[in-house]
């Protein structure tokens, strides 16, 4: 009981410290889809040069989608005349980066690493864009264009894989109207509060001048250009892409992130250095693997980061999980694979291996030769307004949650870690009865699995102080 008291307060004190910076983050994902439009962002997509990898890079690394959402947005943009090394560069800095992803690292780990993750990320993204112009054949054509109405095999990220997504084009979240628009909403809004003001006023038959003169009287509580959008239906279309459609795409696997971090700081072993796991390739190589079955997106990735390090996990290697493990889920791969081929996904996937790992040997060696400091924060404030801050903002992403999780946000994360682990474990299983065929060695004997358990355990347990 005392373990799970402290698992919990663990996992509290990194949810009230990333409770206010997610739901900000959230907000400013809002707010760039409402001033940023699609059309924009396939015109910038559409080379096949390098300038069209850095604007797809750019364009990415603020969008916060997971791996699993950016896969019909990258088809649709496809079909619709986005480059394939364009293509790549987005699908590589848009799950490994975020607008939330990028405050909640700030709060966790501190600016330096909140600057470190977006900027290694971009240029993963464009180093991934110029190997994607080397080696991919633009006269080649062997992308497996999806039916419509199927997908790969009956399941995966979302229900249909069509170039027509209903992912990527629903419109009842598509809450774009620009700059101008915004301008003219907010210059309409000033005009209908200046009539009922001049109504008011004692000489309201004084001539006072219009924003938009009326040939006839109109009804001040409605009156607007045409074409104008009031704004308060810019809030509400806000608020549904923010806090409906991507919080139905992060919350569950942010609620899993916090509670392995405080399972991490309870269990885990006060130093991993003393194991060799602080850092050098070994460390990179074991987050990386571990990486791939988890399935959390940049936001939820970052408490588990953060609690690795405080264990004593090098930075860098943390930075391996932070960018490696929300780009490689294995639903992901298999239907990129079937989308746009083998070579596609091998430039795909080795970029972001080796681009990872070389990103987080540069971060060690800059924290050991320059003595940057990276420490993570599980020090919620106690009182004063950003102690306010914190409480306000657990308790309104609380509710948030249990909202989302009762219109079936739970039901689909669950099925999407459940989709990934069988696209991962079933070829393992496969693989291990062909050997267990060779062998007379079978993985379903009991004993192996009580073995393994008791190891998986005992690791847990050492711990040290």
């Amino acid at each position: 009981m005392q373990t799970i008291v402290e698992i919990a307060a663990g996992s509290w004190d990194t949810f009230l410290i990333l409770a206010p910076l997610f739901l900000l983050g959230l907000l400013i994902a809002g707010l760039m889809n409402m001033l940023i439009s699609r059309n924009q962002v396939q015109r910038f997509m559409g080379g096949e040069g390098l300038r069209a990898v850095t604007a797809s890079a750019a364009f990415g690394v603020p969008l916060p989608i997971c791996s699993c959402g950016v896969v019909p947005v990258a088809m649709a943009l496809r079909d619709k005349g986005a480059s394939r090394p364009a293509l790549l560069s987005f699908l590589i800095t848009t799950p490994e980066s975020g607008a939330d992803s990028i405050l909640v690292t700030w709060g966790l780990l501190g600016p330096v690493m909140a600057i470190y993750r977006p900027f290694s990320s971009f240029l993963n993204a464009i180093i991934a864009g110029i190997l994607a112009i080397a080696l991919l054949d633009p006269r080649e054509m062997n992308e497996a264009r999806a039916e419509p109405g199927a997908n790969d095999s009956g399941e995966g990220c979302c229900d249909t894989l069509a170039p027509e997504d209903e992912c990527a084009n629903d419109d009842e979240f598509d809450s774009y109207i620009g700059f101008s628009g915004l301008a003219a909403s907010a210059k309409a809004a000033a005009s209908r509060q200046w009539d009922r003001f001049r109504a008011s006023w004692p000489l309201a038959n004084c001539y006072k001048p219009h924003f938009y003169p009326h040939d006839k009287p109109t009804d001040l509580s409605t009156s607007k250009p045409p074409g104008v959008v009031a704004l308060g239906e810019i809030g509400r279309r806000v608020f549904r892409y923010s806090f409906v459609k991507l919080a139905d795409d992060i919350v569950f696997s942010l609620v899993i992130g916090v509670l392995l971090a405080g399972v991490i700081l309870v269990l885990m072993p006060a130093n991993l250095d003393e194991y060799g796991l602080g850092g050098g390739l070994k460390a990179y190589l074991i987050v990386l693997v571990a990486g791939i079955p988890l399935y959390m997106c940049a936001s939820a990735s970052t408490p588990v980061a953060t609690a690795l390090l405080a264990k004593g996990l090098s930075p860098g290697a943390a930075l391996v999980f932070l960018l490696a493990g929300p780009a490689t889920n294995t639903a992901t791969l298999v239907i990129l694979t079937k989308r746009f081929g083998t070579r596609f996904v091998s430039i795909y996937l080795g970029s972001i291996v080796a681009g990872s790992i070389l990103a987080g040997y540069l971060l060690d060696i800059l924290v050991v030769t320059i003595g940057i400091s990276i420490v993570p924060n599980f020090s919620a404030q106690a009182s004063g307004l950003l102690g306010a801050a914190e409480w306000v903002g657990a308790i309104l992403l609380i509710a948030l949650i249990v909202w989302r999780f009762a219109n079936g946000a739970a039901t689909e994360g669950l099925r999407e870690i459940t989709v990934n682990l069988r696209r991962l474990i079933f070829p393992l299983m496969k693989t291990a009865r062909r050997l267990g065929d060779k062998t007379k060695f079978s993985l379903k004997s009991g004993w192996v699995w009580a073995l393994l358990l008791t190891v998986i355990i005992g690791f847990l347990l050492s711990r040290r102080s």
